[in-house]
């Protein structure tokens, strides 16, 4: 896993090099592919398809039914990634910016106001460059359902160290469960591929904290530099790590203090490049934090009690992006077994309540998705205080009410999921599902027939009062300032004609997209 994590990062950098240097094309990005494609094939080659099966057949018969949620719960993720791109962000940002990268042929700061977070680290979109150059979105949201499979692997990995077989594939399977990581299954975000090298870091920490072993702590920092790579909210997991560091017994102060170091150095050099990139377009490293544009999630409400235990509530139980039940059902037990979990399990104890709290006071507005990088530690959390419990029917009870609820996830995901299908036989065209599942009030947008793209050929069009933008085909600006702009088409989306275009004469109209298309006479 480790060396799996390395190379996705590595071939990231490679795409984003050539972005740099403006080297975008089909026989640059073939040649540093080829051999990411090789060297994928060694390591899946390294896995004994013989042996697994012989695994299999050895298991119990409680995780073959586990084995099959898994299976049924893939296919039903397979299925909504193999379907086009509905989902906002990814229209907005996380499959924009890269198309803009693939038509330019470059990588490049996005000054308009718009796509703000062109600057911050792509590790995922410089990987969707290579499905966009010579596919579609598809492929990018097959790369995210991959990562998807890849944490259900780490998950359980990390629960290994302290439970069972069984145990631990129940972990697993409690996390990819999850309603809100099935719906990440199915998008080009970039939630999964953080979750990945952030449960790869928890990983290889909780490895150190057993063996004291230096490069094993490296290969943590490591992984949690890629996560800040994937996603700059990262960065607040860093401090929870280096509070760990300085816990781990049988070292010195000065051996913790070095070590802490080397831990954040290499978790910040990882994302360096980002960050000098950042800096040299706009002077600040993290661009858009510390704007107007960046996090604006804290404020002293959040300092009530009355306020947290809410939101805890909600997050558990009420949320959009809803999560299993199974937290809610297991905090009772968890919060029993305190003196234990801090005797035998303190750092996935210190690591989940951290972990929240960081989310709580910078990252509520992703909601649950922003959470998905701790469930595993959350899940494992819970399944160790559950098999603490000495009552063995209190046990059976748990896991049976478990595992309705995950094969009411299959269920749930399965009718969700259910709309792609009829695009996938061929029965419906691309066309045809996007103008019914597209949400055209909501800023998504989709040219019906390439109308607006056969009136305005190779003109560049200035949009005013949209959003999502990744279905356009024709060139565009998003500034009337903008040199380039030709002065002669206007398209607007749920929105009035500004004054000093007043004399402009609408030439198209969608009552279904809700566009206008304008001509400056």
């Amino acid at each position: 896993m480790l060396a799996l994590g390395i190379l996705i990062g590595i071939y990231s950098y490679a795409i984003l090099v050539l972005g740099l240097f403006s080297a975008l094309d089909k026989i640059q990005i073939l040649i540093v592919t080829l051999p990411f494609i090789a060297a994928l094939f060694f390591l899946v080659r390294r896995v004994n398809i013989q042996n697994i099966f012989y695994a299999i057949k050895q298991t119990s018969l409680f995780e073959k039914a586990l084995l099959l949620l898994l299976f049924l719960l893939s296919i039903i993720n397979i299925i909504g990634a193999l379907g086009p791109e509905l989902a906002f962000d990814a229209l907005w940002y996380h499959l924009t910016i890269p198309k803009l990268f693939v038509v330019a042929k470059q990588v490049y700061f996005l000054k308009d106001s718009l796509f703000y977070y062109s600057l911050m680290p792509k590790l995922v979109e410089m990987l969707y460059v290579v499905p966009l150059f010579f596919w579609n979105e598809i492929g990018a949201k097959i790369i995210h359902f991959a990562f998807g499979l890849a944490t259900v692997f780490a998950t359980y990995k990390i629960a290994r160290i302290y439970l069972t077989r069984q145990q631990s594939l129940l972990v697993a399977i409690i996390f990819y469960a999850n309603p809100v990581v099935g719906w990440l299954s199915i998008t080009a975000f970039s939630d999964l591929p953080r979750a990945f090298y952030e449960c790869l870091a928890l990983y290889f920490f909780l490895r150190f904290a057993k063996n004291r072993r230096t490069l094993t702590l490296i290969s943590s920092a490591i992984m949690l530099g890629f996560a800040v790579c994937v996603k700059l909210l990262s960065l607040g997991t860093i401090p929870i790590f280096l509070f760990m560091i300085f816990l781990v017994p049988g070292l010195t102060i000065f051996q913790k203090i070095k070590k802490g170091t080397i831990f954040l150095l290499l978790a910040i050099s990882i994302p360096l490049p980002w960050f000098i990139i950042s800096f040299t377009n706009t002077g600040n490293p993290f661009y858009p934090l510390f704007t107007h544009l960046g996090l604006r999630n804290f404020t002293t409400e959040l300092l009530s009690p009355f306020i947290f235990i809410r939101t805890f509530i909600d997050t558990l139980l009420f949320a959009p992006d809803p999560l299993v039940p199974f937290l809610f059902i297991i905090l009772p037990i968890v919060v029993v077994k305190i003196p234990l979990l801090v005797r035998k399990y303190s750092y996935v104890l210190i690591y989940s309540i951290f972990s929240y709290l960081v989310w709580y006071f910078t990252s509520q507005s992703g909601g649950t998705r922003f959470l998905t990088a701790y469930l595993p530690a959350y899940t494992l959390l819970g399944i160790i205080a559950l098999y603490s419990l000495k009552e063995k029917s209190h046990q059976k009870i748990i896991v049976i009410a478990i595992f309705v609820i995950c094969v009411i996830t299959v269920i749930y995901r399965g009718a969700a999921n259910y709309r792609f299908v009829p695009f996938i036989l061929g029965i419906e065209t691309k066309q045809e599902f996007l103008m019914k599942e597209l949400n055209f009030g909501f800023g998504d947008f989709y040219d019906e027939n390439e109308a607006i793209k056969k009136i305005v050929g190779k003109e560049k069009v200035l949009l005013m009062n949209m959003h999502n933008l990744f279905y356009i085909d024709f060139p565009y600006t998003l500034s009337d300032s903008d040199p380039s702009w030709s002065r002669k088409y206007i398209l607007i989306q749920d929105a009035q004609l500004p004054k000093k275009f007043q004399k402009a004469k609408e030439i198209y109209r969608n009552k279904t997209t809700r566009v206008i298309l304008f001509e400056i006479l």
